[in-house]
């Protein structure tokens, strides 16, 4: 099938896209309980008589047989909403879809990732005769809350001898409709840093007879932030910052227990696992010396650095060229937030390509996780052709 036939395939899916997006966006699904949003997923693969089950719950894998047998190549989108309330305007109007969910919204684009995939399943369903080969949709449970599902879908991906795999993260900042597709890391590795000390509590009046954990609570947040110096290149980049406090219930009293924790976002897993180390040791030492115990640690890696394969970039660069134009392309340095597509990038070598969704003038361009987040709805026939053609190039009948 030659290029303008598989454009005229996408096209029409162009209202069955913008559809699925809204009706996820005005019915977001919280964090790790995607009950609704799975069993829209599972009623279209019904639809096309694709067979699919269920990981962890909620998360769903749909598989697409082609002609004959072949490699197998995964497609993946996150499906869950955040934990906000949404603001129905974006920059400069009313939103075409508001959540109606209070508490809950699509904030950082998720709605669109699984409405992009699903019509490019529908695109290459029609497609099966020409290639041979596997394709696997996988719709990620629990994305926004540090992916508690990535055990799981690292098994299947095992299990399933995936070959190669493909992401779409749309991005608010990078302009309307280019694509960033580049090798090397992409997206930033995730760790918790943080930890709970026992003291021993007491009278305001006599810290004396006490041993205060805030103290070395206090000490250990200041303290760490002088790793990123020492443990980092400073060429570099890397992100501490902490968002937690936690200790007492009233001004003359000395708790027994106080607790602290932060994200800290890195590049390079060496100098992320260097940071968690030193930082562990330098906790316990403070507390130590206050007289506390450090009685529970949080300092772990959550999420990996995601980093593009040089080969499988350059495979998806020329088959996104061809479909959509070379003038999409574009270049962009990584990006400080974490995905943890870079679970499925260390199974198995592949691409997370990032969609540009900023047109200001138009609304939409708000940064992602703020209520006001929006995009234009007519980037997604891109990003269906992106799927489309990553799929069909590494199954060898594009290019």
């Amino acid at each position: 099938m030659n290029h303008p036939e598989i454009l005229a395939l996408i096209e029409a899916e162009r209202d069955f896209t913008i559809d699925i997006r809204r009706r996820l966006h005005r019915r977001p699904s919280p964090s790790g309980k995607e009950a609704e949003a799975a069993s829209l997923v599972e009623a279209e693969a019904d639809r096309l008589g694709l067979p699919h089950r269920r990981y962890s719950d909620y998360g769903v894998l749909i598989t697409l047989e082609g002609a004959s047998s072949g490699e197998t190549v995964l497609l993946r989108a996150d499906m869950d909403a955040l934990s906000m309330t949404e603001e129905p305007n974006n920059l400069i109007g009313p939103k075409v879809a508001v959540s109606e969910i209070e508490g809950l919204c699509h904030a950082c684009g998720h709605d669109g990732h699984t409405a992009m995939l699903l019509a490019a399943m529908r695109v290459l369903t029609r497609l099966r005769h020409t290639f041979s080969g596997r394709i696997l949709f996988l719709f990620e449970s629990g994305e926004e809350i540090g992916g508690p599902t990535m055990p799981a879908i690292r098994a299947l991906m095992r299990e399933e001898q995936v070959a190669s795999c493909f992401a779409i993260h749309l991005i608010a900042d990078i302009e309307l409709g280019r694509c960033c597709i580049d090798p090397g890391p992409r997206l930033m590795g995730a760790a918790s840093i943080g930890a709970q000390l026992l003291g021993q509590g007491g009278h305001g009046s006599r810290p004396d007879r006490c041993k205060n954990p805030i103290n070395p609570v206090a000490q250990a947040v200041t303290a760490l932030q002088g790793l990123v110096m020492t443990c980092a290149d400073p060429s570099e980049s890397v992100s501490l910052s902490f968002g937690l406090m936690q200790g007492g219930t009233a001004f003359n009293i000395i708790p027994e227990r106080a607790s602290f924790q932060g994200s800290l976002r890195f590049l390079n897993p060496e100098t992320g696992r260097r940071i968690l180390e030193q930082g562990r040791t330098m906790v316990q030492a403070l507390a130590a010396a206050h007289g506390c115990t450090v009685e529970e640690d949080y300092f772990r890696i959550t999420i990996p650095v995601a980093v593009n394969d040089d080969r499988c970039c350059e495979l998806a660069r020329r088959a996104v060229a061809a479909l959509c134009g070379p003038e999409v392309l574009i270049s962009r340095p990584p990006r400080m937030s974490s995905e943890t597509f870079g679970a499925c990038l260390e199974e198995a070598p592949g691409v997370v390509m990032f969609l540009g969704t900023h047109a200001p003038e138009r609304g939409f361009g708000m940064v992602h996780h703020n209520p006001r987040f929006d995009f234009d709805e007519a980037v997604m026939p891109t990003g269906v052709a992106a799927h489309v053609a990553y799929a069909l190039a590494r199954l060898g009948c594009l290019l």
